[in-house]
């Protein structure tokens, strides 16, 4: 089902380029997965939380547009991105990053 990029779609891929390549993005949301990595919560939750959270993330950065063209064609591509799969893909990042960490802490200790 890839079909753009390896993401689901276009729309789906540029936002995760945003987020990765947007300072103040790539920071909120990441530090949003560390968090969620380091609770006590499945890998399904955190994944559902940080959707959430990218979801009102891009929410609270929407132009505000009245009704027309511009604002019907920017609401449909929202619609399109698959906020599940960034996220499922950020929090397999944050697991793989703490598996790491803590693999190098037994080694020191």
């Amino acid at each position: 089902m890839t079909k753009y990029n390896g993401w689901t779609n276009y729309e789906t891929w540029n936002l995760s380029l945003w987020i990765d390549n947007d300072r103040e993005w790539y920071r909120a949301v990441n530090d949003k997965a560390v968090g969620l990595v380091n609770d006590a919560l499945t890998k399904k939750q955190q994944i559902e939380i940080l959707r959430s959270f990218i979801i009102d993330l891009v929410q609270d950065e929407e132009p505000k547009i009245d009704a027309c063209f511009y604002s019907d064609i920017l609401n449909a591509s929202i619609r399109e991105v698959n906020f599940w799969e960034i996220s499922t893909n950020i929090i397999n990042e944050a697991r793989r990053d703490q598996a790491r960490v803590l693999k190098e802490e037994r080694k020191i200790a």
